[in-house]
């Protein structure tokens, strides 16, 4: 009796530990997310201004259009699978803290032809939604990888 009182102990510890386990972060992110803001640690928007070019050239992307006068950022097309996503950085100083808002745009790379008649698809807000391996998905992930690569003491996930 005893050893079933225990056995039952075990397997009740053991059961509740992994019902806390958070190792996916994802999870925490509400769905529909479509702006990823990061509080950061550099001194001035100039300064994250080119740290961000230098993070996007490192990854080979090549920054379409720099204003160092408004401190944003857009990256010309990156093709991940079967989309073309276009990520757009900016920079702001509120109460001498630097953050990065990081928003983008996928577009899938399939044409229709019905009839005679071709339609393409459109582009689309890069947000935290549908399923694992699809093109939202991969484009959210894309955006995403962003959090790891730039330095930052918080991130904020804003839905817009």
């Amino acid at each position: 009796m005893k050893t079933l009182l225990i056995l039952c102990i075990v397997t009740l510890v053991t059961c509740s530990g992994f019902c806390q386990n958070k190792k996916n972060k994802k999870s925490e992110i509400p769905k529909k997310t479509n702006t990823i803001e990061l509080i950061t640690s550099y001194k001035t928007p100039k300064e994250a201004l080119n740290e961000i070019v230098k993070v996007l050239l490192q990854e080979g992307i090549e920054p379409e259009k720099i204003d160092s006068s408004a401190y944003f950022i857009t990256t010309g097309t990156h093709g991940i699978e079967s989309t073309d996503n276009k990520l757009m950085f900016v920079i702001s100083e509120k109460s001498d803290t630097i953050t990065i808002r990081i928003t983008g745009k996928f577009i899938m790379n399939i044409e229709i032809t019905i009839g005679g008649v071709t339609g393409k698809s459109s582009w689309n807000k890069i947000s935290y939604q549908g399923m694992k391996g699809s093109p939202r998905q991969l484009s959210w992930n894309f955006m995403h990888k962003f959090t790891t690569l730039i330095p930052n003491k918080k991130i904020n996930y804003i839905t817009q």
